[in-house]
Protein backbone atom coordinates (compact mmCIF):
# COMPACT_ATOMS: atom_id res chain seq x y z
CA UNK A 1 0.00 0.00 0.00
CA UNK A 2 3.07 2.63 0.48
CA UNK A 3 4.17 1.97 -3.01
CA UNK A 4 0.68 3.10 -4.36
CA UNK A 5 0.29 5.95 -1.99
CA UNK A 6 3.86 6.94 -3.16
CA UNK A 7 3.09 6.31 -7.02
CA UNK A 8 -0.23 8.74 -6.60
CA UNK A 9 -2.40 5.93 -8.50
CA UNK A 10 -5.64 7.99 -7.90
CA UNK A 11 -4.12 10.85 -9.62
CA UNK A 12 -2.90 8.56 -12.63
CA UNK A 13 -6.73 6.65 -12.70
CA UNK A 14 -7.38 10.20 -12.96
CA UNK A 15 -5.67 11.00 -16.11
CA UNK A 16 -6.97 8.17 -17.64
CA UNK A 17 -10.63 9.29 -16.87
CA UNK A 18 -9.78 12.54 -18.68
CA UNK A 19 -8.30 10.92 -21.73
CA UNK A 20 -11.54 8.03 -22.12
CA UNK A 21 -13.26 11.65 -21.97
CA UNK A 22 -11.89 12.95 -24.06
CA UNK A 23 -12.26 10.30 -27.00
CA UNK A 24 -9.47 8.40 -26.64
CA UNK A 25 -9.86 4.59 -28.16
CA UNK A 26 -6.92 3.47 -26.41
CA UNK A 27 -5.40 3.75 -22.56
CA UNK A 28 -1.63 2.96 -22.70
CA UNK A 29 -0.20 1.89 -19.58
CA UNK A 30 1.77 4.76 -17.95
CA UNK A 31 4.76 2.10 -17.62
CA UNK A 32 7.47 4.02 -19.98
CA UNK A 33 11.15 3.80 -18.81
CA UNK A 34 9.40 1.02 -16.60
CA UNK A 35 12.73 -1.22 -17.30
CA UNK A 36 14.70 -2.37 -14.25
CA UNK A 37 17.83 -0.04 -15.85
CA UNK A 38 15.89 2.69 -16.51
CA UNK A 39 14.48 2.82 -12.82
CA UNK A 40 17.26 1.52 -11.73
CA UNK A 41 19.23 4.86 -12.92
CA UNK A 42 17.03 6.89 -10.14
CA UNK A 43 17.60 4.20 -7.35
CA UNK A 44 14.15 2.60 -8.31
CA UNK A 45 15.05 -0.80 -9.49
CA UNK A 46 13.59 -2.68 -7.31
CA UNK A 47 10.46 -1.70 -7.39
CA UNK A 48 9.36 -3.04 -11.36
CA UNK A 49 7.15 -5.10 -10.37
CA UNK A 50 5.27 -3.11 -8.75
CA UNK A 51 5.66 0.19 -11.01
CA UNK A 52 4.37 -1.95 -14.10
CA UNK A 53 1.50 -3.94 -12.02
CA UNK A 54 0.18 -0.66 -10.91
CA UNK A 55 0.03 0.98 -13.91
CA UNK A 56 -1.49 -1.78 -15.57
CA UNK A 57 -4.22 -2.09 -13.04
CA UNK A 58 -4.82 1.17 -13.12
CA UNK A 59 -5.38 1.30 -16.69
CA UNK A 60 -8.01 -1.12 -16.73
CA UNK A 61 -8.85 -1.73 -20.67
CA UNK A 62 -5.25 -0.60 -22.01
CA UNK A 63 -1.91 -1.40 -24.26
CA UNK A 64 0.79 -2.36 -21.95
CA UNK A 65 4.09 0.03 -22.99
CA UNK A 66 7.56 -0.92 -23.10
CA UNK A 67 10.65 1.64 -24.16
CA UNK A 68 14.39 1.43 -25.40
CA UNK A 69 16.42 0.31 -22.75
CA UNK A 70 19.77 1.12 -20.87
CA UNK A 71 21.07 -2.46 -21.74
CA UNK A 72 20.83 -2.78 -25.78
CA UNK A 73 23.94 -3.00 -27.33
CA UNK A 74 24.88 -3.56 -31.28
CA UNK A 75 26.89 -6.83 -32.25
CA UNK A 76 26.91 -7.76 -27.97
CA UNK A 77 25.22 -10.93 -27.41
CA UNK A 78 25.54 -10.58 -23.74
CA UNK A 79 24.05 -7.17 -23.68
CA UNK A 80 21.05 -8.73 -25.89
CA UNK A 81 20.61 -11.35 -23.50
CA UNK A 82 20.18 -9.15 -20.90
CA UNK A 83 18.22 -6.68 -22.62
CA UNK A 84 15.43 -9.87 -23.48
CA UNK A 85 15.42 -10.76 -19.93
CA UNK A 86 14.24 -7.08 -18.47
CA UNK A 87 11.94 -7.21 -21.65
CA UNK A 88 10.19 -10.08 -20.37
CA UNK A 89 10.10 -9.31 -16.85
CA UNK A 90 8.54 -6.15 -17.93
CA UNK A 91 6.24 -7.64 -20.38
CA UNK A 92 5.25 -10.14 -17.65
CA UNK A 93 4.67 -7.34 -15.02
CA UNK A 94 1.80 -6.20 -16.83
CA UNK A 95 -0.96 -8.43 -17.47
CA UNK A 96 -4.61 -8.54 -19.14
CA UNK A 97 -3.22 -5.96 -21.77
CA UNK A 98 -4.92 -5.86 -24.90
CA UNK A 99 -1.59 -4.97 -27.31
CA UNK A 100 2.03 -3.83 -26.24
CA UNK A 101 3.50 -0.73 -27.30
CA UNK A 102 7.39 -0.62 -27.80
CA UNK A 103 8.57 3.02 -28.15
CA UNK A 104 11.32 5.53 -28.43
CA UNK A 105 13.83 2.89 -30.47
CA UNK A 106 16.83 4.72 -31.79
CA UNK A 107 18.05 1.40 -33.15
CA UNK A 108 16.45 -0.76 -35.36
CA UNK A 109 18.23 -4.00 -33.89
CA UNK A 110 16.55 -3.18 -30.13
CA UNK A 111 12.94 -2.56 -31.93
CA UNK A 112 12.97 -6.12 -33.67
CA UNK A 113 14.10 -7.30 -30.23
CA UNK A 114 11.53 -5.62 -28.41
CA UNK A 115 8.93 -7.15 -31.20
CA UNK A 116 10.63 -10.58 -30.81
CA UNK A 117 9.85 -10.58 -26.87
CA UNK A 118 6.10 -9.48 -27.27
CA UNK A 119 5.43 -11.79 -29.59
CA UNK A 120 7.67 -14.64 -27.63
CA UNK A 121 6.13 -13.76 -24.35
CA UNK A 122 2.61 -12.45 -24.69
CA UNK A 123 1.97 -13.53 -27.76
CA UNK A 124 0.12 -10.34 -28.36
CA UNK A 125 -0.47 -7.69 -31.23
CA UNK A 126 2.68 -5.11 -30.80
CA UNK A 127 3.14 -1.49 -32.22
CA UNK A 128 6.43 -0.19 -32.53
CA UNK A 129 7.75 2.87 -33.07
CA UNK A 130 11.21 4.45 -33.96
CA UNK A 131 12.11 8.10 -33.16
CA UNK A 132 14.77 10.23 -35.53
CA UNK A 133 16.97 13.09 -34.56
CA UNK A 134 18.21 15.41 -37.58
CA UNK A 135 17.97 12.87 -39.89
CA UNK A 136 15.32 9.82 -40.76
CA UNK A 137 18.24 7.15 -40.55
CA UNK A 138 18.78 5.28 -37.59
CA UNK A 139 22.26 5.17 -35.72
CA UNK A 140 22.58 1.36 -37.01
CA UNK A 141 22.12 2.58 -40.33
CA UNK A 142 18.45 2.01 -41.90
CA UNK A 143 16.19 4.16 -43.44
CA UNK A 144 12.78 5.28 -41.67
CA UNK A 145 11.69 3.47 -44.70
CA UNK A 146 13.43 0.56 -44.29
CA UNK A 147 12.86 0.03 -40.33
CA UNK A 148 9.08 -0.05 -41.85
CA UNK A 149 9.43 -2.50 -44.24
CA UNK A 150 11.72 -4.67 -41.80
CA UNK A 151 9.79 -4.11 -38.58
CA UNK A 152 6.60 -4.78 -40.43
CA UNK A 153 8.12 -8.22 -41.94
CA UNK A 154 9.06 -9.54 -38.46
CA UNK A 155 5.39 -9.29 -37.39
CA UNK A 156 4.58 -5.80 -36.33
CA UNK A 157 0.78 -5.19 -36.62
CA UNK A 158 1.63 -1.57 -35.90
CA UNK A 159 4.56 0.77 -37.28
CA UNK A 160 5.55 4.40 -36.51
CA UNK A 161 7.25 7.34 -35.28
CA UNK A 162 7.76 8.58 -32.16
CA UNK A 163 9.06 11.57 -30.15
CA UNK A 164 12.20 14.11 -31.11
CA UNK A 165 10.28 16.07 -34.02
CA UNK A 166 6.78 18.09 -34.45
CA UNK A 167 3.95 17.64 -36.27
CA UNK A 168 5.61 19.17 -39.37
CA UNK A 169 8.86 17.49 -39.19
CA UNK A 170 6.95 13.71 -38.86
CA UNK A 171 4.85 14.49 -41.66
CA UNK A 172 8.02 13.47 -44.13
CA UNK A 173 8.83 10.27 -42.07
CA UNK A 174 5.20 9.27 -42.00
CA UNK A 175 5.22 9.54 -46.06
CA UNK A 176 8.13 7.34 -45.85
CA UNK A 177 6.92 4.56 -43.72
CA UNK A 178 3.61 4.60 -46.08
CA UNK A 179 5.74 3.79 -48.83
CA UNK A 180 7.45 1.29 -47.07
CA UNK A 181 4.66 -1.13 -45.61
CA UNK A 182 0.69 -1.42 -46.36
CA UNK A 183 0.75 -2.18 -42.36
CA UNK A 184 -1.03 0.09 -39.93
CA UNK A 185 1.09 3.02 -39.09
CA UNK A 186 1.41 5.44 -35.81
CA UNK A 187 2.47 8.92 -35.15
CA UNK A 188 3.00 10.28 -31.93
CA UNK A 189 4.93 13.85 -32.67
CA UNK A 190 5.97 16.12 -29.65
CA UNK A 191 3.53 18.70 -28.49
CA UNK A 192 5.87 21.95 -29.19
CA UNK A 193 7.37 23.19 -31.93
CA UNK A 194 11.03 22.07 -32.88
CA UNK A 195 13.43 23.36 -35.13
CA UNK A 196 17.35 23.28 -35.98
CA UNK A 197 18.34 24.46 -33.02
CA UNK A 198 16.21 22.37 -30.36
CA UNK A 199 18.37 19.49 -29.03
CA UNK A 200 14.72 17.50 -29.47
CA UNK A 201 15.43 17.80 -33.29
CA UNK A 202 19.21 17.66 -33.81
CA UNK A 203 19.54 15.20 -30.97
Amino acid sequence: MGHRRRFHSGAIRELYSEMVNAGADVIQVMAFYGSRAKLESVGKGDLMEVVNEMATRVAREVAGDLSTTLSWREDDADAAQLTSRMLDEQIEAQPGVDFFIGETFHHLGEALLCLERIKHTSGLPAMITMSFRADATTPDGFTAGECAAKLSDAGADIVGVNCMRDPERTYPIIGELRAATDTYLAAQPVAHACSNATPWFTG
